[in-house]
């Protein structure tokens, strides 16, 4: 409670004597603390508000809204409710994201409201985060917004790059970054997708480029035809020969104590480094999309990483 209205309303009362003191600090607090905490309170609201409306935007930004996404934001809203201190009841937290998603770029004024807050500025990214990567690989427009979104809540650029890379894999240097990227572009993938996903859409655009389907064709367009297949099956072979060496390097949890890093597999059990949450690893385990079902944090790290996480 502020005491700012009794301090002022005091004063005034202490021309009148200790009752008029008295008086003027309840008159005080109730015309000038309960203003200031109203006033709080349609902050928070407003806040929230914006949250589910930058939480929506992130999540359609790829022209699809999944009941997972959905899901996911409605526990992000009712997390963030609480650390604002039920500034919203039940009822009206289950509407705010029907009614969220007619504000006019949320993000935006999303992050110009939480700047001044770094807490609160942390907070947001790792909920934007855990929206973008719940129903499986980031896309490329998501990690545009990410990138851009973002920009003006005024985190330092190594900590969003370690916050990101709790929930992103990260190629091990910028070259095969880059040429990573090239090879999920050729099989038209987003970065970073995972092993099954590289395997369906090298067979699909295998049979649709195979040389074999354009042998009636005229010469200039067999040539094209084995060219771009020629570039699938070496954007595949890059991309399989990447994960089997990484695999190793990128498996690195906590055990169940969680004060120790062990290198697990599939079957094996790890503690979330974000929430702590144990989590058996499925078998086959694939380091790069394995997630926390509560908070969506990957599960394993290099140990380089890993280390700084514990």
């Amino acid at each position: 409670m502020s005491w700012q209205g009794k301090i002022i309303g005091g004063s005034l009362g202490s021309f009148f004597g200790p009752i008029g003191t008295l008086a003027g600090a309840a008159a005080g607090h109730l015309f000038v603390d309960r203003k200031q905490q109203r006033e709080a309170l349609r902050a928070r609201q407003r806040t929230l508000a914006l949250l589910a409306g930058a939480l929506y935007e992130l999540a359609v930004v790829d022209g699809a809204f999944s009941p997972k996404e959905e899901q996911v934001i409605r526990t992000v809203l009712r997390e963030a409710n609480g650390q604002m201190g039920r500034c919203l009841g039940d009822d009206s937290l289950m509407l705010l994201l029907d009614q969220a998603r007619s504000i006019a770029h949320p993000g935006g004024l999303l992050a110009m409201t939480v700047r001044t807050d770094a807490e609160l500025s942390r907070r947001v990214l790792f909920w934007l985060l855990r929206v973008a990567v719940c129903d499986g690989d980031l896309t490329q427009p998501e990690h545009r917004y990410l990138m851009e979104v973002p920009a003006p809540m005024g985190i330092p650029a190594d900590l969003f790059a370690g916050i990101f890379h709790l929930f992103v894999p990260e190629p091990q240097s910028e070259r095969d970054g880059t040429e990573r990227a090239e090879a999920y572009k050729t099989l038209e993938l987003p970065v970073g997708a995972s092993a099954e996903a590289v395997k369906k859409a090298y067979r699909a655009l295998s049979m649709t480029y195979h040389p074999d389907r354009h042998a009636d064709l005229p010469p200039e367009i067999r040539a094209l035809t084995a060219e771009k297949f020629t570039r699938i099956h070496d954007a595949y072979e890059r991309l399989k020969r990447d994960d089997s060496d990484r695999y190793a390097d990128y498996s690195w949890g906590r055990d169940l104590t969680g004060m120790r890093l062990v290198q697990v597999s599939g079957g094996k059990v790890t503690k979330c480094f974000v929430c702590a949450t144990p989590v058996r690893l499925p078998e086959p385990f694939n380091p790069f999309a394995t997630r926390c079902p509560v908070c969506q944090a990957l599960l394993t790290f290099e140990r380089a990483f890993a280390e700084v996480l514990i």
